[in-house]
């Protein structure tokens, strides 16, 4: 089958018999289950061996001719452009079941495409009765004409009358979901492809059966670090994927694998929680929408979405097929130029990953475009993260107990904007002004999102400030990802794990290279204290140092008093034995290569 004006250049090259087209439209899933296609096909063959033609068969599926899209998106737009430029000899046949396939729009414009086929030279032959309309038979025959007009009118009068029916059914449908009845509303859009939505309308959509379980792994596979290639990849070793719906541009082989974009495109949907938001009426400005709560079952927790939209929009991975370099800090917003404060972003340099200050680069500031070796500031990054991991888990309890009066006020500002989202909900609902409410609506919803990623990240908190030994045990599950493959392999599958947990550990990763010519590097940590690797005094040296930051960010300076140093001593206690885990742990790493800080020039 063809399906492009791309198609057409091959038509030349073959011999010059008069060629048929049997042009075949649908819209719907329906419509394509049934026997039009076999009816027409066989209409056609029959007419061009009649008419000795050589028949060539166009296919729309799933375009609309009330919407006219295949006049100019589909096979129907790109057979027209191909006899307007010659490619196709503007003497051949062009085969419909009806004239209602080639447009169903108004009469002006269907009737326009239709006499604009005939100027062209084409021959347009209908199957249900026989009719051959030509230039001059219209021309001689107004009565074809004219019979043309009313056969339109006839087709746009009954796709805007089932577009009423299907618009009205939508929104019974809606009013029903509302109402808190089960509903499955097939009129108004597709589902997505994780639900069973085959039951009847009065009840609900159900997990499908298959789909269900493989979805809910892409979403813990997500939460992992696992970009959507690697994704992709495991699904195809698990589980065929869905399948897909035939339209314009599909292409359906016997090896099909999971969709890149498909499994991209779910990774924020809302339908994850639960959400459907159905278009009821495309012809309005905006286009008239509505949003069901809790129309699917939902996949997975708002947390965990709001973390699966923070990785999406915070954690960008320069990552594909040919390039599945995994970086450690690019991209999280938190590694800095010490100098100008700019961005560090990455390239790669004989095989290996440099870090360059972008403002420089791009002469943005005074900043040069200065760079930084990748495994020294990525090495010492893991020391960083560790520790300041094992640093979160020290809170006492007092800490804990602080953190619960953060977690209710934050729950409590969720609440107010779920309040304000159900008033806004209701406006909508009685005619209020839609544009402004649903700007309104968008901006809560985004605070939303939020106020819950803030609710777990205290919850997390709270979790570490529990017994010692639990806190041991959780730290070294996690230090277990770390290996000397995981440092020098920049595609390493752990890569992605870890650099999720710096963002969650590291607030900023500032690199600045000293007038001696050494490096100095500083991680600030969540929890208030700044880990510092620099140059020594001699070179090829480093010293590494950690200081408490007040509230601005600055190193605090406690005095030397008796209660300084018996409060110092409990807090060294409490993480003897959690540094002791982290530095047995880092003993797996190579050491950090103290040459590594200084420049050879």
């Amino acid at each position: 089958m063809l399906s492009g004006q791309q198609t057409w250049v091959n038509e030349m090259e073959q011999d010059r018999k008069t060629k048929l087209y049997s042009y075949i439209r649908w819209s719907s899933d329906r419509q394509a289950k049934g026997t039009s296609l076999e009816r027409q096909t066989a209409k056609a063959r029959e007419f061009a061996l009649l008419h000795d033609l050589e028949m060539v068969e166009l296919l729309d599926a799933g375009l609309s001719g009330y919407r006219g899209k295949n006049s100019t998106e589909g096979a129907l737009g790109g057979f027209i452009q191909a006899v307007e430029s010659g490619v196709i000899p503007n003497n051949s046949y062009l085969f419909v079941e009806n004239l209602d396939r080639l447009s169903r729009q108004d009469i002006l414009t269907a009737n326009k495409l239709f006499s604009h086929l005939l100027e062209l030279g084409l021959t347009v032959v209908t199957g249900m009765d026989g009719k051959i309309y030509t230039r001059r038979s219209v021309t001689a025959n107004p009565t074809d004409l004219m019979l043309s007009i009313l056969l339109f009118s006839r087709a746009n009068e009954e796709s805007q009358t089932k577009s009423k029916r299907v618009k009205a059914n939508a929104a019974a449908l809606v009013k029903r979901h509302n109402s808190g009845l089960p509903t499955t509303i097939k009129s108004a859009g597709s589902h997505v492809w994780w639900v069973d939505a085959s039951g009847h309308h009065t009840e609900s959509v159900k997990p499908h059966p298959v789909y269900w379980h493989a979805a809910r792994q892409i979403i813990d596979l997500y939460l992992a670090g696992y970009t959507t290639y690697k994704i992709c990849d495991y699904l195809d070793e698990r589980y065929l994927p869905p399948p897909v719906k035939l339209n314009k541009s599909s292409v359906v082989t016997g090896d099909r694998r999971w969709s890149y974009q498909l499994i991209r495109r779910m990774k924020t949907s809302e339908a994850l929680i639960g959400r459907r938001t159905l278009v009821l009426d495309k012809t309005t400005t905006p286009p008239t929408t509505a949003t069901l709560e809790g129309y699917y079952p939902a996949l997975c927790s708002q947390s965990e979405y709001a973390r699966l939209v923070d990785l999406t929009e915070n954690n960008r991975i320069s990552t594909g097929k040919k390039k599945k370099r995994i970086t450690l800090l690019s991209g999280l917003g938190i590694a800095r130029c010490g100098h100008c404060g700019g961005a560090m972003t990455f390239f790669i340099s004989l095989g290996k990953i440099r870090y360059m200050c972008a403002s420089g680069r791009d002469h943005v500031s005074d900043c040069k475009a200065w760079s930084v070796r990748g495994d020294i500031f990525e090495h010492t990054a893991i020391h960083a993260l560790v520790r300041g991991y094992a640093s979160l888990m020290t809170r006492d309890k007092s800490a804990g107990e602080d953190l619960q009066d953060d977690i209710r006020g934050q729950q409590e500002s969720l609440q107010a904007i779920e309040n304000q989202i159900s008033n806004i909900t209701d406006a909508i609902t009685i005619g209020g002004n839609m544009v402004a409410l649903v700007e309104r609506m968008r901006a809560l919803e985004t605070s939303k999102q939020a106020i819950i990623l803030e609710i777990e990240r205290l919850n997390h908190r709270q979790l570490m400030a529990g017994s010692q030994q639990d806190n041991i045990e959780r730290l070294s599950d996690f230090i277990g990802l770390l290996s000397n493959d995981l440092l020098e392999d920049v595609t390493h599958p752990h890569r992605a794990n870890i650099r999720e947990a710096m963002r969650t550990v590291i607030s900023s990763a500032r690199v600045t290279k000293r007038q001696n010519n050494s490096l100095s590097i500083v991680f600030d940590i969540h929890d208030g204290t700044r880990h510092t690797f620099e140059g020594g005094e001699e070179r090829n040296t480093y010293i590494e140092f950690v200081q408490d930051l007040d509230t601005d960010g600055n190193p605090i300076t406690y005095p030397d008093t008796e209660e300084v140093r018996a409060w110092r001593k409990k807090r060294e206690e409490l993480e003897s034995k959690l540094f002791a885990a982290v530095s047995a742990s880092l003993e797996a790493l190579p050491p950090i290569d103290p040459s590594k800080f200084w420049s050879k020039r």
